[in-house]
């Protein structure tokens, strides 16, 4: 039986075969994360691992606003911001909000659909 810790190995490297027989064997784990919190299909774009990450995406209907905008999926960008707004300003496990994906993985389509967001303040003065 595969653990998450295979799958993100197999996602990282694109091995689509070894991928394919851990889905195969337990869907469920097309949702695997890391013991910081990131998950497969995230490991798999951000390595550029295309056959990898469709093949997650296939698997995996659940895509919360991080992999949506990485993957370049704007309807479900779009259903996540109906339903939370404030999703736009949640901060992945990673350290990034989903217009950072968006300008990293280049869908403009995607980061003009975000609510204005003011920027955070990074320090104030007191004097």
């Amino acid at each position: 039986m595969a653990s998450q810790s295979d799958v993100i190995a197999a996602a990282q490297s694109g091995d689509v075969e070894k991928l394919r027989g851990f889905l195969r064997d337990d869907a469920s784990l097309a949702g695997a994360k890391d013991a910081s919190g990131v998950s497969a299909l995230m490991h798999a774009l951000y390595r550029r691992q295309q056959a990898a990450a469709d093949m997650l995406l296939a698997t995996k209907s659940d895509l919360d606003i991080f992999e949506a905008t990485a993957a370049g999926k704007a309807d479900r960008v779009s259903e996540i911001l109906e339903h939370d707004s404030n999703a736009a300003k949640s901060w992945s496990a990673d350290g990034f909000t989903a217009l950072h994906f968006a300008a990293f993985f280049n869908r403009p389509e995607i980061a003009r659909g975000f609510p204005f967001m003011k920027p955070p303040r990074l320090a104030t003065r007191k004097w």
